[in-house]
């Protein structure tokens, strides 16, 4: 029992340190901008144009998983792999 409960910790361990580090890097991308002056026209290879036409827009951000959703996921997904293959019974190749 105590091997199960270990397996269970050490996959909510990783999956909070998967999405930390996601979100981590998530941060340092959005921070990244174009500076494209101060002033409402910016001048491009086009001639003046207002900067509204030179923004992008922001992408959808797809929706977010807290990690004890994806560690109960991935701890239930084992532990039905751990009973459904467990060596209690005889091997395969004795079976008729």
């Amino acid at each position: 029992m105590s091997r199960i409960v270990a397996i269970l910790l050490l996959v909510a361990g990783l999956a909070a340190a998967i999405s930390r580090v996601e979100q981590v890097h998530g941060r340092r991308s959005a921070s990244v901008g174009v500076n494209v002056g101060e002033a409402g026209w910016v001048r491009t290879a086009d001639g003046w144009e207002p900067r509204e036409a030179l923004s992008v827009p922001t992408p959808a951000q797809p929706a977010r998983l807290h990690p004890w959703v994806v560690a109960a996921f991935l701890g239930l997904f084992s532990a039905f792999f751990l009973v459904a293959f467990s060596s209690d019974g005889p091997p395969a190749t004795e079976r008729k």
